[in-house]
This record gives C-alpha cells, sequence and structure tokens, in this order.
C-alpha cells in the first residue's frame, strides 16, 4: 500500500512553487530598498498611504494580503522615522503621509522601486509578465 507520501511530488506542489519564484523576485526588491534602510512591504506601504491616504490601518492589510502584526510592525518604523503620521479620527486613526515622507517616497523610494521593478520585469519577459497580469487580475479580484 502507497503512502501519501509515495504520492507527494514537492515540485508539483503550488506553494512551494510561488514560494520559490517570490523569494527569486523579491530579491530585486530587497537589494533595492535595504540601502534605504526599508523592506518591500515598507515600501508597498508608503506607496498605498500616499495614493490613498488618508486610511485606516486595516486597510492596508486587506489592499496588500498583509496580517495585522505585519503591518503594525512595519506602520511603527514608518511613523518612528517620521515618514506617516496617525491622525486621531472618531472610530479609528487615520494614516497619511507626512511631508520628509512625500519627499523620500518621490527622491529615494520611487527610482529604487523603478530599478528593482526594471530587474523583475526583464527577468520575466514579456510573456512572463503578461501571464502575470493574468493570474493577478482572476485571482486577487475575486
Amino acid at each position: 500500500m502507497k503512502s501519501l507520501a509515495d504520492n507527494f511530488d514537492s515540485s508539483m506542489c503550488v506553494a512551494t512553487r510561488l514560494g520559490k519564484l517570490n523569494r527569486v523576485f523579491a530579491k530585486y526588491y530587497t537589494r533595492s530598498f535595504k540601502e534605504l534602510g526599508l523592506t518591500p512591504t515598507q515600501a508597498s506601504i508608503l506607496f498605498l498611504v500616499h495614493d490613498h491616504g488618508p486610511l485606516q490601518q486595516s486597510e492596508l492589510g486587506k489592499r496588500h494580503h498583509l496580517e495585522r502584526s505585519t503591518v503594525t510592525r512595519d506602520l511603527v518604523r514608518l511613523v518612528e522615522r517620521g515618514y506617516i503620521e496617525k491622525a486621531s479620527y472618531p472610530v479609528s486613526p487615520m494614516l497619511g503621509m507626512t511631508e520628509e515622507g512625500k519627499t523620500f517616497l518621490m527622491e529615494k523610494v520611487a527610482p529604487a522601486w523603478k530599478q528593482a521593478q526594471t530587474a523583475a520585469l526583464d527577468h520575466l519577459g514579456m510573456e512572463g509578465e503578461e501571464a502575470l497580469n493574468r493570474l493577478t487580475l482572476e485571482i486577487l479580484t475575486e
């Protein structure tokens, strides 16, 4: 009788393959943001708050499919560095960009992101980018 392990092929596991792909492509962004003292998630939060703020902390997690603890940890660092501010509102605090945060985003983070994005897209190629766009639309808009 065959065991479950006999039928398991880790090379075909969706989670394993997606994890490997994430690690390959995340390196581009990690390298670009490292010299700025940011993680890719922190950079994403800066872009999101800039583009959609002011917004609630819970909205960050929903928009980026992030755990609450990740958002909290990264926000603490961004607030401490003076890039994001929490303003009190009757229901819950709202997050917005500081002037220092806007300048940092436009002058430092955006160019670093563009460099990483170019490298990642070059690695993907046109067909890979089209497949990624299709999957993203199909899966993340459900």
